[in-house]
């Protein structure tokens, strides 16, 4: 299953709810939230599976060894650095690194804009730790900081949880 396209993202979204749904309803704990939903490290530390937010995700900084998609329909913030290589982000708004100096996780998924601007200034990282970005634009088109892609060839996807398989790099904005 090749990796969606810009257009393919609510349908990405939707089977992600879908599946959060059945998480919650056969483990009894709680993956789907109808509003927003503000993760603390506590709760970050902890996630097993895919978590689905009807409304605005916030995520704290930190270090996880958690396999988990975070997927949320408005938007995705991720509040200080965050290393999590086994989390993946998708979002059909926008993904945005608030105070940030460095983000790695596994994938990122963004209908609108995965960027950092507006952090308080400074350059930020984002590292994807399998090589995909997915994105409308990269950092509203005005790349500052940088996006490194460790792009690996030998990816056992079954060490990360997401709705998805395969991997490629698409933005409609150009990284330079």
């Amino acid at each position: 299953m090749p990796f969606p396209e810009i257009g393919d993202v609510n349908a990405l979204v939707g089977l992600a709810r879908y599946i959060a749904q059945a998480q919650e309803q056969a483990t009894g704990k709680k993956h789907y939230f109808p509003g927003d939903k503000t993760f603390t490290a506590s709760e970050l530390a902890g996630l097993s599976g895919t978590y689905f937010v009807e409304g605005t995700a916030y995520l704290p900084g930190g270090v996880t060894n958690a396999r988990a998609a975070v997927v949320a329909v408005k938007g995705i913030s991720v509040t200080g650095s965050l290393q999590a290589e086994g989390v993946t982000l998708i979002t059909a708004g926008n993904l945005a690194l608030r105070n940030s100096s460095d983000t790695s996780v596994a994938l990122a998924v963004a209908g609108g804009d995965a960027g950092w601007r507006q952090t308080g200034g400074g350059n930020a990282s984002f590292t994807l730790k399998y090589g995909a970005l997915v994105a409308g634009t990269i950092n509203g088109g005005d790349l500052r900081g940088s996006v490194v892609l460790e792009q690996n060839d030998a990816v056992d996807f079954g060490t990360i949880s997401a709705p998805v398989h395969t991997a490629r790099v698409i933005s409609q904005s150009e990284v330079w």
